[in-house]
């Protein structure tokens, strides 16, 4: 960051300002999705696993705010030698847990057509 000049400074903080929008979007989607995937399942271990990852996605969210502030602390000239480390612990478990909801979505998916084309197929 030290070789970057005053436009890519303000590129990377609108970026990161940007990011505060998403991550609740992307947060009530993901969560969202995971309610609703895990209300249509048959009652079995993955509905309970739908509403853990609901909540999940939230804590993703807060991870990446955490995450935003460290790098916006190292982007305005303030951060201490701990702040690159606190993003980097914080976008690791942050990326798992989206990454969980995300594939219980696609997994949830996948079971209820299987369950609909039975239904279908008689």
């Amino acid at each position: 960051m030290d070789s970057w000049d005053e436009p890519a400074r303000i590129q990377a903080g609108v970026s990161l300002g940007l990011d505060f929008f998403f991550l609740v979007a992307y947060a009530y989607t993901l969560a969202g999705a995971c309610r609703r995937v895990a209300a249509r399942l048959a009652p079995n271990p993955l509905r309970v696993l739908g509403k853990i990852l609901a909540w999940g996605a939230w804590g993703a969210a807060l991870l990446d705010t955490i995450e935003n502030l460290a790098l916006i602390q190292l982007l305005i000239g303030h951060g201490e030698t701990w702040h690159p480390r606190l993003a980097a612990l914080c976008a690791w478990p942050k990326f798992g847990l989206a990454g969980g909801a995300l594939l219980y979505i696609i997994t949830g998916g996948v079971l209820m057509l299987r369950a609909r084309r039975k239904d279908v197929d008689g």
